[in-house]
């Protein structure tokens, strides 16, 4: 303590009551404290001062005589929070803490009015605002508490506790706004992280099993800065209920759910719904050009990553073996055509050229077919088409290289369109070796490509 007036002190015996205007702090060193099972120190002391006993003859139950005081003033105090629910424990230092607290009444139904700010010692700002019944914060508290350019490295211990991270650089705002009505608690939480940058996986360490480098990254914006807001709700007398770990458990869910969908947030970020997952480029069957329903989610996905600088587009190439060997075929038997207009007689020319000399009278008997009229065998001229077609389609030579190669040739076009038409900086389009196309991965007579992205770390 450095020193304490105080003015304006009225005091009676019978019935015991204590009224002073006000207090002015100078100087103290105060502590906050949250212990292992969420209680906090103050508060569990007002409390304890508002609780009911039992007199000291026959066993009669005395409330607390009324309390009053009109401001309490702090002056160049200084502040330390411990919060020992989190592993390691974590502590806040303030300096030149100054502020008042305004109403206290053990008898009131309003709370006091709260007023406090300081910095902190490591870098950054902190202001409470808001009111509190000092006697029974579970009664009536409206607090909002915002914090500023507070440095993130002195959280370290804690970070790697958690996500397994050192925090290498990075401040962050914060805002908290918490409201408790008889134990039940409503409130908001808005983080804004500047600069965040994680360090290395440390070993054994981190309680959730998630890339968070990943994480970081789809949430960090083209200006440095993470935005997380989720609400909390919840009842202070449930045993179940931390609110430490309820605001962890919220964080993790949020970046839970953008690692497991980073494409429907790109997406969002583009202009798109948010619900349509643009980690795939589908091509026809064999053709490697982008089609328009392509170029529309390509241009939809690259408006979303100029949101975000630090991720890497990974293009895998694909080929459908059935498929495109198919169209192949189909694309060399037009080739070989030369321009002619598809005709029986065409089709019946070119089929004497690979078959022997009967094969193309064997092919005309087995599409012979009774005439409903006459009972006559005609020629199915439909279907005898159809498989004079689909002789000289099988005969085309295509070798599984050509097949291959289109899985090279849909991944750059896919960089191509990124770089050159949507503008996005070709070190952060990356392509993969080609792979073949997963049974049942795609639509039928298309051949679905993966997209990933990466932090380049």
């Amino acid at each position: 303590w450095g020193r304490v007036e105080t003015k304006g002190i009225e005091a009676a015996y019978e019935p015991i009551s204590l009224k002073v205007n006000t207090i002015d702090i100078f100087g103290a060193g105060i502590e906050v404290v949250v212990s292992e099972d969420g209680r906090v120190n103050l508060i569990e002391m007002f409390a304890s001062m508002a609780e009911k006993s039992e007199g000291a003859e026959g066993g009669e139950e005395t409330e607390m005589p009324p309390i009053e005081v009109g401001a309490l003033n702090f002056h160049e105090c200084s502040s330390a929070y411990t919060d020992r629910t989190l592993t390691p424990p974590y502590t806040l230092a303030l300096d030149q803490v100054d502020g008042a607290v305004k109403g206290v009444s053990s008898t009131a139904t309003a709370g006091a009015k709260i007023g406090i700010e300081g910095p902190v010692r490591s870098g950054g700002m902190v202001k409470i605002d808001g009111e509190m019944d000092l006697f029974d914060p579970k009664r009536l508290t409206d607090l909002t508490i915002n914090a500023r350019q507070v440095k993130m490295p002195p959280v370290t211990p804690m970070s790697v506790r958690y996500i397994g991270h050192p925090i290498d650089e990075g401040k962050v705002d914060i805002t908290l706004k918490y409201e408790i009505t008889n134990s039940d608690l409503v409130g908001s939480n808005k983080f804004v992280t500047d600069g965040l940058a994680l360090g290395d996986k440390v070993e054994g360490e981190g309680m959730v099993n998630l890339p968070f480098k990943l994480g970081v990254s789809l949430l960090t914006d083209k200006n440095g800065l993470i935005t997380l807001e989720f609400p909390i709700e919840g009842n202070l007398d449930d045993p179940a209920f931390g609110l430490g770990n309820a605001i962890s458990s919220a964080a993790t869910e949020i970046t839970s759910e953008l690692i497991k969908s980073p494409f429907k947030l790109l997406g969002k970020l583009g202009g798109g719904s948010g619900d349509e997952d643009l980690g795939f480029v589908e091509f026809e069957a064999g053709s490697a050009e982008l089609e328009v329903t392509a170029t529309d989610r390509l241009s939809t996905l690259a408006a979303g990553a100029e949101q975000r600088p630090e991720l890497i587009l990974v293009v895998e190439g694909a080929w459908d073996e059935a498929a495109d060997t198919a169209s192949l075929k189909e694309i060399a038997l037009e080739a070989q055509m030369g321009g002619q207009q598809a005709s029986r007689e065409l089709f019946e020319s070119m089929y004497r050229e690979i078959a022997s000399g009967d094969a193309l009278e064997t092919l005309r008997a087995q599409n012979m077919t009774a005439d409903e009229s006459t009972g006559e065998q005609v020629l199915d001229e439909t279907a005898y088409y159809r498989d004079l077609q689909a002789a000289l389609i099988e005969a085309q030579p295509i070798d599984m290289a050509a097949v291959q190669a289109l899985g090279g040739a849909r991944a750059e076009a896919v960089r191509s369109y990124m770089v050159d038409t949507a503008g996005i900086d070709s070190g952060r389009v990356r392509v993969e070796e080609p792979v073949a196309m997963e049974e049942g991965e795609g639509e039928d007579d298309w051949v679905r490509c993966r997209l990933d992205i990466d932090t380049g770390g």
